[in-house]
């Protein structure tokens, strides 16, 4: 019995599967690359996408191995709505907590001191981690959709024609990576 199970090799690769994208980073900033750089960008998210869906797929996996330890039909099952389940709450908290903080930002807009709005910001990336945490989901996963809403809806010298010009185009860019 010196081999191991299903369960503990799929336990052990959903830990060893995460990359570490700092090599690929440095990589790309000794070829002059910058955080503006698109393929700079992808490999970011790519890698924290990564992180949040492996360690999704750890908890779900260990969920598994404490209630009875074998892998059946059943069992496998079980893991993928478990995941699932785990990654669709981890993203509505993301989404649910960046229209709170969008509200939050555009109700308090004129008296919000600088300091203060830079500090709410940092409160506003713990809160979705936090809840995610609390119901046993991803708070990586959460913090990553919340800060990608972020990134498209809460700018400054935020204006609702530009922003509707911005989700065109990147609807259209989006169908023309679809399509092609």
């Amino acid at each position: 019995q010196n081999s191991l199970t299903m369960l503990d090799s799929l336990i052990f690769g959903s830990l060893i599967s995460s990359i570490d994208p700092v090599a690929i980073l440095s990589v790309l900033t000794s070829l002059n690359m910058s955080e503006t750089d698109t393929i700079y960008i992808i490999v970011l998210g790519e890698s924290l996408l990564n992180d949040g869906i492996a360690i999704t797929l750890f908890k779900s996996l260990v969920q598994s191995y404490q209630s009875n330890g074998s892998v059946t039909a059943d069992a496998v099952l079980g893991s993928i709505a478990d995941f699932l389940i785990i990654a669709t709450g981890s993203f509505a908290i993301g989404l649910v907590c960046g229209f709170a903080s969008l509200f939050y930002f555009l109700l308090n807009k004129s008296i919000l001191h600088p300091v203060m709005e830079v500090a709410s910001f940092f409160l506003w990336a713990v809160v979705p981690y936090w809840l995610a945490e609390a119901f046993d989901w991803s708070g990586i996963v959460a913090i990553v959709v919340m800060g990608f809403f972020m990134d498209m809806y809460l700018r400054p010298g935020w204006d609702a024609a530009d922003l509707q010009q911005e989700e065109e185009e990147r609807i259209n860019r989006l169908m023309k990576l679809a399509l092609a």
